[in-house]
């Protein structure tokens, strides 16, 4: 007679399979709130956009490579928000009509989510083979039909291609490809601004030269067009920063503390410093993680070193670091969200005795993710109207991986898979 199969203990649940069992129960729980018990707040064209008409951010681009292709003195004229790089990248879609154009950016965007999910699998060596392909495809279908991901198409930005070009600077890292890294980096860095403070992780690998690199590059694709386009794109800039919308898509600290100021829990005239305050307490924390870090290693690796995988304390950096990029920009519209499920992955793709000292820590750590992710990640409904709170205990989460988290070199490329 075969005996019966036990159920599986949670103990038995790799690192990879705690942390995406509490997401994944976290994302149906949310949504079955946001469905069945929203107070009205559920409805099917919000959650799942159509993707035509086309995407208004889509078709700011769309108009001044347009205007671009008519000439230069056509595309200062425009008074583009973006970037001249991007209008070049883009510049292609112009020869379709703008409803083609913007089907086949969205289909640039669904394989960019796919590159930065199995990058990040990979990274942490369980991409392998078409096991790991798979794998990819299946938390890509899920991200897929998420609310920020929706949001990503319904307006047609740029910030998951910025995420992507973030991503692939961090694998190329790790394989010590340093000017795969920066380039990828200072890419990402044209797409939108915030992807800048990964400078930070890159200058832990390969010093000072990455961020002279990163400046040069910069500073190269910004003046391709001329003075005019760039000073345009920073007047642009200083107006969105000095006057964001603070409506409860925008989760960013600027919004959450309006929001709090509207609803009376703090006074009006005290929203500069409670801005200030969260500003300095978390950029600050940020320093301080990443100069214990560099202190604890001395100096930064040798490019002849052998490339290696990301140790606990770097996926720490790495994930404060993607919370920064959301929560400090004072415009942070919600479909920026679907870029912190990469850190997670990181975190996950591992085993649970290389994050921290204790194993125990490393699976508490993946679960409490797996749930702050999941909260993010959810429609805004009664429980997640604003999305910072859980944004910013993420931010602690990574804070204690950067700090507490084992620093040790890793596994060196002779080790990888």
């Amino acid at each position: 007679m075969e005996k019966r199969q036990k159920l599986f203990a949670l103990r038995d649940l790799n690192l990879f399979q705690a942390g995406a069992m509490v997401w994944m129960l976290g994302t149906i729980s949310g949504y079955f709130i946001y469905r069945l018990g929203g107070g009205g707040l559920y409805r099917d064209g919000y959650n799942l956009p159509s993707m035509l008409p086309m995407g208004i951010d889509f078709g700011y681009v769309y108009g001044y490579g347009a205007a671009l292709r008519e000439g230069i003195s056509s595309y200062s004229a425009a008074g583009s928000g973006y970037p001249p790089l991007i209008t070049i990248l883009l510049l292609p879609l112009t020869y379709f009509p703008p409803h083609t154009a913007y089907r086949i950016y969205v289909l640039v965007l669904i394989l960019a989510l796919f590159s930065m999910i199995y990058l990040c699998l990979r990274e942490g060596g369980r991409a392998g083979g078409a096991a790991g392909f798979f794998q990819a495809l299946a938390i890509s279908s899920v991200l897929y039909f998420s609310y920020p991901f929706n949001f990503a198409l319904e307006r047609g930005n740029s910030d998951l291609l910025a995420g992507a070009f973030a991503v692939i600077s961090l694998f190329a890292m790790t394989r010590g490809r340093f000017f795969l890294s920066v380039i990828a980096l200072a890419a990402a860095t044209q797409f939108k601004l915030y992807p800048a403070i990964l400078i930070a992780v890159l200058f832990l690998r390969f010093g000072f030269r990455s961020l002279l690199w990163f400046i040069l590059l910069n500073a190269a694709a910004l003046l391709m067009l001329g003075w005019t386009p760039v000073l345009q794109f920073v007047a642009i800039l200083k107006t969105m920063a000095t006057a964001p919308s603070t409506w409860e898509g925008n989760h960013s600290i600027y919004s959450y503390v309006a929001s709090l100021a509207a609803k009376g829990t703090i006074f009006s005239g005290s929203q500069a410093l409670f801005r200030d305050g969260f500003y300095f307490c978390s950029l600050g924390l940020f320093a301080a993680a990443w100069l214990k870090y560099w202190l604890s290693s001395l100096k930064p690796i040798s490019p002849a070193a052998a490339p290696r995988r990301l140790n606990g304390a770097e996926i720490g950096l790495v994930g404060m670091s993607f919370c920064l990029m959301t929560l400090i920009p004072s415009v942070s519209y919600d479909y920026k969200l679907v870029l912190q499920a990469m850190p997670f992955l990181l975190l996950t793709s591992r085993e649970d005795t290389q994050l921290f000292a204790l194993p125990a820590w490393s699976r508490l750590a993946a679960v409490l993710a797996g749930g702050l992710l999941s909260l993010s990640l959810i429609p805004r409904d009664i429980l997640t109207l604003l999305k910072t709170p859980w944004l910013l205990l993420l931010f602690l989460l990574y804070f204690c991986l950067a700090f507490f988290g084992k620093a040790e070199r890793g596994l060196t490329g002779q080790e990888k898979t």
